[in-house]
């Protein structure tokens, strides 16, 4: 009994049958234009590929050998710093200018109350 499936493939090793292999499976005049132009675009595509990531690598490879920071990158990441510090140090003004404000807070709530603060009258209810 043979088995046959709906879709042949485009080349087949008959050479271990006693055939000689064919591009074919029909038969040796009949050629598919389908078949050779998939080939074509597969090795077009692979080189394509290749040459793309060769051009790549050379570029790589010579940024490796420069040795300079680049002036426009050195500017911008100085005024990042800057920027940065000003934060900080506003930052920073703000926090002690809250805690300055807190403590005069809880100074006048202390005179205020003849020395108990809030959360001490409440306690006491």
């Amino acid at each position: 009994m043979t088995f046959s499936l709906p879709l042949t493939p485009q080349y087949t090793q008959l050479s271990g049958a006693g055939k000689t292999p064919s591009a074919t499976t029909n038969n040796d005049n009949d050629f598919s234009a389908l078949g050779y132009y998939a080939v074509f675009a597969t090795i077009a595509f692979t080189l394509v590929v290749f040459l793309f990531e060769a051009y790549l690598d050379f570029r790589q490879k010579s940024s490796y050998h420069k040795t300079e920071f680049p002036s426009e990158l050195s500017k911008t990441v100085g005024n990042i710093d800057a920027e940065r510090e000003k934060e900080l140090k506003e930052q920073s003004k703000e926090v002690d200018d809250d805690g300055k404000k807190k403590e005069e807070e809880n100074d006048g709530d202390k005179a205020a109350g003849d020395g108990k603060t809030k959360q001490d009258d409440i306690n006491k209810n």
